[in-house]
């Protein structure tokens, strides 16, 4: 996953035009920047969303006093919630 450096460059890039990365970053506007954030965010989202969707466990509910399945499925938040880790966005 791009860090938020790695992905402002790529953004960015075409603003560059032989000027620092630094320098090119003084040149960038608030909608470009509010751009680059919400794609960065979206980025993240989606990706979050993929793992969340593959790690998730869910186990069906068990009536004991009927020895049935219960009312359906249950699905472990926790396991959604801690499925993307929050130490990648950078």
């Amino acid at each position: 996953m791009k860090t938020a450096v790695e992905f402002a460059h790529e953004s960015f890039m075409e603003m560059e035009s032989g000027f620092s990365f630094e320098y090119s970053m003084h040149q960038v506007n608030k909608q470009q920047t509010k751009r680059a954030m919400i794609d960065f965010a979206k980025m993240h989202v989606v990706e979050a969303l993929r793992q969340a969707s593959e790690k998730a466990e869910a186990y069906w509910r068990y009536d004991h006093q009927n020895h049935t399945n219960g009312d359906g499925a249950e699905v472990d938040k926790e396991t959604i919630l801690t499925a993307y880790s929050l130490d990648g966005i950078v």
